[in-house]
């Protein structure tokens, strides 16, 4: 059994546990902590050597021969690596070997040149404490050089972190490996993952279970956060990677320079490992800078999501304690460190006196190796004061321009025995808030100020605890923008009974009271309007409202003052239709009608349209509607405490949507409808709440291709008396209870996934008439797959279900459904999936839940029956490339995509499309597994019709299907082609 396994089966709950995990670790790693100093040989061409040299930026290869320890390697090539480091006078490179004959099992070499690091050990110590500490990281050597006969250096050889590393250290070799490679790769929603992480492994499997991972971390509820994690990381593990980072003072990790390995085979956790390790061991006030907690980068503002997460999180953050405490009482000493620069410190110094490029001299190296003993005493000194003394990590909200200046607040933070009530705010008009800038101290987690001209500013604020110990915010800065004429605005109050325009002149718009727009009279809101209400005052619409924010600009609504609430949007009885377009919503808490318990916008009796709009945060509810036409497109919503959107009476249509809440505490459903004509839902996302979809005594519903995550009780409510109920190409997971169909109700569930929820489907629908029909449907790794009593009225056929209950119905699969990776949700099906062609195709939905249609896949056998018989079961249609137009549904429009010719082709393609905008153009190729292969991105400088060649060298693929996808500015078309050899 290796030292890691050993480690997951221990308990790690007391502290005296802890100390023999680390023990433990230390007796089996101790191979790990070695430290030896080999000498490499490489041979080249002189003028191939000169060339990389003097052209640093260039990942250009040369070919050399390697040796050591009396082995030669004949295959193999060298170029430069690194980011800054390209531009140092030593240079760093990466050797790489054939796949024949690889180095000891490894392929590549990171020969690392430590330039800026006089003491030339800060790295080796840093990986060295991982190990010791029992997580996986990369070994290292420290290494002397010599090209062409002539020593160029001393070097420290890091492992590579890839499929060869897997196999070292037992890790499932299926595993997926993700490099944060460039700036900004901090797990946030916002941020292009494609782009800025290298997949290293399964890069033909996209990067789904990293978008997932991402999602998660955006969207969890507070309450829901340490809980949830666990079934994501083993959170000991992430907390001693936290807690080394802590120790070494690491200031170059977690917006770049880290990976993450997950094992998408096994246990399905996520492994977080360290890179790119020099800037460590640098401290200053004693070892207390920089701040136990960091997150990211303190100069480009880059803050790690997950990492904010597990810091503002009370019970992990006493995890990562209860390590740091460990760690510092066993492992991290000045005695250990005293022996082991000793050692360094010998092996190493002829090699650094000889160094040509080594860029310190001597004695800075013996005296900064000897002052790292010291170091590790005062940093443990100084954590351990700061978990005792020091506030905890808080973090920032974003500015608010009111009416009596910009409100400034941020999370209330504590210390180990009280609260904070001093805070120091800073602001100036530059991040680094140097030469000047505005200072105060406030004793409350928010401040007014009212002297700033209108201009772009920065702020930030540091918590002090009783003993005058201090700690900066998580963010370390946030911007403010002040627009011109802000601090004049106009004032409305009281009715308004002519049609009447807000725009940009008149910012900020501040409602004093209740605005009343009467009958007759419409209120327009132009782009670019800001408006602030002050608590509890509302706008009040008896008339018209139409507002009209675009992509780039717009409409905000705020509290006003210093509260944080107002009182939201009251539709009464409207005769004229209602439009909100690009507007932000903020803290509209709603207050109680006769109607409404509440909500952000509440509507009565009238036609409302709401498009690209955010509703944020409300003690109340964010929609809810009475008697009225609602249709809601690319909106979000989230941190409501109530229904978030609750619907009585008329119809309701939701496209391309998102809504999240917390599933703990007080809160209350995500969508809810009662005695409802008719509800559409399509193409939405959802996450968290206590029921996400509710339906009660509804006369029509169309519930297609919505992804519905962990709800606390029930993913979707059928209640009683509910008609005409569509469910198609949904994927439902982790939740209590997937679906729940109640008595009284005719339900239709087709090509759905209902996948890790306690229990898959619950029915208890027992009269005469209403029925619950199942087709196509995956019913797969729940607690309970199906939960009813007889004498239900329930038909399941064509259905994988896992398990072999006799249920009623025929056709039913029971075997593995061989999934893409059903871990992570990814529910496409792979080539030997018996799902492809088995399932039933009368009445079934013609488009997948990415709106592919469902067509016959040619060499596999047709086992499904109706109309069609070529219908997979589940939400993804294999090998699927032609979309899917029904007439009646509103689908992207299409990029003009001409001719690929020839088709089938041998060597090379051409590809024909049509450009109408001078935008960049994404061509991607896809096997039908829909994993992309290819990327290419071109800007076309003209509009017009252009020619892309497509060589299947290049490509380097095998005979089959694949799908040729052209896209500009969100419109796209597909097409597929085969490829014979």
């Amino acid at each position: 059994m290796t030292s890691r396994r050993i480690i997951d089966n221990i308990n790690h709950s007391p502290k005296i546990i802890l100390l023999v995990i680390i023990i433990l670790c230390f007796g089996l790693y101790t191979h790990l902590s070695a430290v030896e100093l080999r000498t490499y040989y490489i041979s080249c061409d002189p003028e191939e050597f000169n060339y990389i040299i003097s052209n640093p930026l260039e990942d250009h290869y040369i070919d050399c021969v390697f040796e050591y320890n009396t082995r030669t390697w004949r295959d193999v090539r060298i170029r430069i690596r690194g980011e800054s480091s390209r531009y140092f006078r030593k240079k760093s490179f990466k050797v790489d070997f054939s796949s024949e004959d690889r180095f000891y099992g490894r392929d590549k070499l990171n020969l690392v040149s430590e330039y800026r690091d006089p003491s030339f050990s800060r790295e080796f110590l840093s990986f060295d404490l991982y190990h010791r500490a029992g997580l996986f990281a990369s070994q290292r050597w420290f290494a002397k050089l010599i090209v062409n006969g002539e020593y160029r250096g001393l070097y420290l050889d890091v492992e590579n972190v890839d499929e060869f590393y897997l196999k070292r250290v037992d890790l499932n070799d299926n595993s997926s490996i993700y490099k944060a490679d460039l700036n900004g790769t901090c797990l946030t929603l916002s941020e292009n993952v494609e782009e800025l992480w290298e997949k290293k492994t399964n890069s033909k499997t996209g990067f789904y279970d990293l978008n997932n991972l991402i999602e998660w971390i955006g969207l969890v509820g507070d309450e829901d956060f340490y809980n949830e994690l666990q079934k994501r990381f083993n959170p000991d593990d992430l907390a001693r990677t936290i807690a080394v980072n802590t120790l070494c003072g690491n200031s170059s990790t977690y917006y770049h320079n880290y990976y993450l390995i997950h094992d998408i085979d096994q246990d399905g956790i996520w492994r977080m490992l360290p890179w790119d390790m020099d800037n460590t061991w640098i401290y200053g006030n004693n070892g207390r800078a920089p701040d136990y907690f960091r997150s990211g980068h303190q100069v480009k503002n880059k803050i790690n999501a997950l990492l904010r997460r597990c810091w503002r999180d009370n019970e992990f953050r006493e995890v990562v304690f209860k390590h740091l405490n460990g760690m510092i009482d066993s492992i991290f000493t000045e005695d250990y460190y005293t022996a082991k620069t000793d050692t360094i410190e010998t092996l190493i110094l002829n090699a650094i006196e000889e160094d040509p490029d080594f860029q310190f001299s001597v004695d800075d190296f013996t005296s900064e190796i000897r002052t790292i003993p010291g170091l590790a005493r005062q940093r443990g000194e100084a954590i351990l004061n700061s978990i005792e003394k020091c506030p905890y990590p808080f973090d920032l909200h974003p500015a608010r321009i009111v009416p009596e200046g910009i409100v400034l607040s941020w999370e209330p933070t504590e210390y180990a025995d009280g609260h904070i009530n001093r805070y120091r705010v800073q602001i100036s008009d530059t991040s680094t808030f140097w030469p000047e800038r505005i200072e105060y101290f406030v004793d409350q987690p928010y401040s007014l100020y009212s002297e700033l001209e209108p201009g772009d500013y920065f702020w930030r604020v540091r918590a002090y605890s009783p003993w005058d110990l201090s700690i900066q915010s998580i963010s370390f800065f946030l911007p403010i923008n002040i627009p011109e004429g802000v601090n004049g605005g106009t004032e409305v109050s009281d009715r308004i009974e002519t049609s009447t325009v807000w725009t940009t002149e008149g910012n900020p718009y501040k409602v004093l009271s209740d605005i009343t727009v009467l009958e007759g009279a419409t209120l327009t809101i132009e782009s670019g309007v800001i408006v602030t209400v002050s608590e509890n005052s509302s706008l009040i619409i008896k008339g018209g409202l139409q507002i009209e924010g675009t992509k780039n600009d717009s409409v905000m609504f705020y509290p006003s003052g210093v509260s944080e609430n107002w009182g939201g949007i009251i539709i009464d009885n409207s005769i004229a239709p209602v439009l909100i377009s690009y507007a932000n919503f903020e803290n509209a808490n709603g207050n109680p009608t006769e109607l409404s318990t509440g909500g952000a916008i509440q509507i009565d009796s009238c036609i409302m349209t709401i498009e690209d709009c955010s509703f944020r945060n409300g003690s109340s509810g964010g929609i809810s509607g009475n008697n009225s036409v609602i249709s809601i497109h690319r909106t979000h919503f989230s941190g409501f405490q109530q229904n978030t959107i609750e619907i009585s009476g008329g119809s309701f249509d939701m496209q391309n949507c998102q809504i999240s809440s917390s599933k703990s505490g007080e809160v209350e459903d995500l969508v809810s409808f009662e005695k409802t004509t008719e509800v559409q839902i399509h193409y939405s996302n959802f996450y968290g709440g206590d029921d996400i979809i509710d339906l009660d005594s509804v006369e029509y519903a169309s519930i297609t291709c919505n992804v519905i995550k962990e709800a606390e009780d029930k993913g979707i409510t059928i209640g009683h008396a509910s008609k005409n109920i569509n469910l198609e190409n949904n994927i439902v997971t982790n939740c209590d209870i997937g679906v729940a169909i109640h008595e009284d109700s005719e339900v239709k569930l087709y090509n759905n996934v209902i996948a890790f929820n306690k229990t898959g489907l619950k029915i208890d629908n027992s009269g005469d008439g209403n029925a619950t029909s199942i087709r196509n449907t995956v019913i797969w790794r729940n607690n309970n797959e199906i939960q009813f009593d007889e004498p239900a009225n329930i038909d399941v056929a064509y259905c994988m279900v896992k398990g072999t209950f006799p249920f009623p119905g025929q056709n039913n699969y029971f075997e593995n459904p061989h999934f893409i990776d059903q871990w992570n949700n990814n529910f496409r099906l792979r080539d030997d999936s018996p799902l492809i062609d088995a399932g039933w195709g009368t009445d079934c939905p013609h488009g997948d839940i990415e709106m592919m249609s469902r067509f016959d896949v040619e060499d596999v056998d047709n086992n499904g029956s109706g109309e069609i018989n070529y219908v997979d079961i589940g939400v993804y249609e294999f090998g699927s490339e032609s979309p899917y137009e029904p007439d009646d549904q509103v689908l992207p429009d299409k990029f003009e995509l001409i001719s690929v010719y020839p088709n089938p082709f041998n060597n090379s393609a051409f590809i024909s499309f049509e450009v109408r905008q001078s935008e960049e153009v994404e061509i991607s190729i896809f096997d039908i597994l829909g994993r992309r292969l290819l990327t290419h991105n071109a800007i076309p400088i003209i509009t017009g019709r252009y020619t892309y060649s497509l060589n299947s060298v290049d490509l380097g693929i095998s005979s089959g299907l694949y799908l040729i996808r052209i896209k500009q500015s969100e419109k796209y078309n597909t097409r597929r082609i085969v490829f014979i050899k």
